[in-house]
This record gives C-alpha cells, sequence and structure tokens, in this order.
C-alpha cells in the first residue's frame, strides 16, 4: 500500500494525501472572494526518489512557506523546494495554516 498522509487545514479542508495529489488555491485561502486563480495548484505531494515509503510535499506557489516541524524547530520552504511530510508537521501557506496528521 502507498503511504498517505492527511491535511487539515484552516480552512476547513480535509485533504488526502497521496504521491501526485496537489493542494489547489481555495483548499488554503481564507479569502471568501476567489479569483480564477482559486484551481491554482499551490503544492504536490510527490515521493522520495530513492525511499518510495517516504512523501513530500513541493510547493509549487510563487512565495515561500514556513513550516514548523514536529520536534518544534521552524524552516523556510521556498517555492521547487520539498518538506518531507511528517505526523504533527503544521504548514504555513500564507494565509492558512494546514497541519499533517499520518493515515494506516
Amino acid at each position: 500500500m502507498q503511504p498517505r498522509a492527511l491535511l487539515q487545514t484552516e480552512t476547513l479542508a480535509e485533504l488526502v494525501l497521496d504521491v501526485g495529489s496537489s493542494v489547489l488555491r481555495h483548499h488554503v485561502s481564507k479569502a471568501t472572494e476567489l479569483s480564477l486563480a482559486r484551481d491554482t495548484v499551490v503544492a504536490t505531494v510527490v515521493q522520495h526518489p530513492r525511499q518510495p515509503d517516504r512523501l513530500g510535499l513541493r510547493n509549487d506557489d510563487v512565495s515561500s512557506w514556513s513550516v514548523e516541524l514536529p520536534d518544534g524547530s521552524t524552516k523556510a520552504v521556498d517555492p521547487g523546494q520539498t518538506v518531507a511530510l511528517a505526523n504533527g508537521l503544521k504548514i504555513h501557506f500564507g494565509e492558512s495554516t494546514g497541519t499533517v496528521s499520518a493515515m494506516a
């Protein structure tokens, strides 16, 4: 079975994260009026190239994210970079925050 995780956002979206899944602008935007950009891909779930049981979330947005790792440390994830998905990971997409949880 392929690994997967769940992303819960402040916008009340709950997304199952499988390899190839996309996170769209409207999943992470608090704006009530969204332009045509509402379906813009801001992130894609990718598989680690050498460890297929590990997933990451690639930043496909134009802005950097701030992430809080499960150990409490923080780091920036620039466009094109990937952060490893881990239980308790918090991703600050700019307008809202999403929290990753593991799925069986």
